[in-house]
């Protein structure tokens, strides 16, 4: 459906709004308009009116998802690049904002993690454990050879 002028200033003013209350990136508020049967074009007028006016920044978008999602769902790298591929924010944005993740403070949640999770685990047998283990870090998305290497440390 195509909107009328002063209806789709309205509807920019109420997605502005929208995007100054919390990080947002494009297919976010394409995925909201669409459901609101508004048409490419004018989906598109109001999203490129919103990136020039700054209330969609995908850089700025992928280094606060990051750190959210990091920090308190503790996710690894993996799930969190591939979560932000399926919004479609470019690779660059994606690997400098991954970048930002601490290295020291990425080791030490992911042990913090398999400890708990070995802690919880009522497996008697130390081979079915590491593979339980091994499969519930990598749903978190974190890297093979890091899993691998603080499982075998904990040993």
């Amino acid at each position: 459906m195509t909107i009328n002028k002063p209806d789709k200033e309205k509807i920019y003013q109420k997605t502005a709004n929208l995007c100054s209350k919390t990080e947002k990136c494009r297919s976010d508020i394409y995925n909201k308009l669409i459901k609101q049967n508004i048409s490419s074009d004018d989906i598109n007028y109001i999203v490129e009116k919103l990136v020039k006016q700054d209330f969609i920044n995908e850089k700025r978008y992928a280094e606060a998802f990051v750190n959210d999602k990091f920090k308190f769902n503790k996710w690894g790298k993996i799930k969190i690049k591939a979560h932000l591929k399926n919004k479609k924010i470019n690779d660059l944005n994606i690997n400098k904002a991954t970048e930002n993740i601490n290295n020291e403070e990425y080791y030490e949640t992911a042990r913090k993690l398999i400890a708990e999770k070995s802690k919880n685990l009522n497996e008697p047998d130390e081979y079915k454990k590491k593979i339980k283990i091994l499969n519930f870090m990598a749903s978190r998305g974190f890297e093979q050879e890091i899993i691998r290497s603080l499982i075998y440390l904990t040993e």
